[in-house]
């Protein structure tokens, strides 16, 4: 779940909390105080869990946020958009609202899974397991691997950048500018 639209899921909850448990996940390897400020200074009061290992990148397959899935009661999920899901767009919130109110559930948006995510996974794993024993460097590296494998895995990237420039990530507002210019220019 993406920080700036950590406000539309607070309404969201506040409307329909009635009706609906909304759980918000965030993706951040270096762990759950990182992304804590954003969460605190929106005001959320639905679960918000912080997957620090991947796991449901590994398992989805996933390679860029924010994602959304529609999980009905038993735990079947009946709607999945990996990779721009956006709720402030109009249409998707309404989508959204209506599954709350109605079941009418919007149609699934997956992407085509790609030939090289398994290697590209294993690297980030490799990496992540490096920045829990605290080597940085080691990270980065695989990392930097992985993004070569695969350059259009944002995932991989935002924690490279992330690691690299905590000043552009855990302080202040995001700078979309700057991650559009380094993903331009391939880093």
């Amino acid at each position: 779940m993406c920080r700036e639209q950590l406000p539309v899921w607070q309404q969201l909850h506040e409307q329909f909390s009635d009706k609906v448990q909304f759980v918000g996940i965030t993706f951040d390897a270096q762990g759950p105080e990182k992304p804590r400020f954003y969460v605190e200074k929106a005001s959320i009061t639905f679960p918000m869990l912080v997957d620090s290992q991947n796991v449901l990148g590994k398992h989805f397959g996933f390679k860029v946020l924010p994602n959304g899935l529609l999980v009905e009661p038993g735990g079947v999920i009946v709607y999945s958009k990996f990779g721009g899901f956006e709720i402030r767009e109009t249409d998707r919130r309404i989508a959204i609202e209506k599954w709350i109110l109605s079941d009418q559930v919007p149609g699934a948006e997956n992407p085509i899974s790609d030939p090289f995510q398994d290697e590209c996974l294993k690297l980030f794993q490799d990496g992540i397991v490096a920045l829990e024993n605290h080597n940085k460097g080691l990270a980065a590296e695989l990392w930097r691997k992985a993004v070569k494998i695969d350059p259009k895995n944002l995932v991989v990237r935002k924690q490279l950048w992330a690691l690299e420039n905590p000043d552009r990530f855990y302080e202040g507002d995001v700078d979309l500018d700057w991650q559009k210019g380094l993903f331009e220019k391939g880093l």
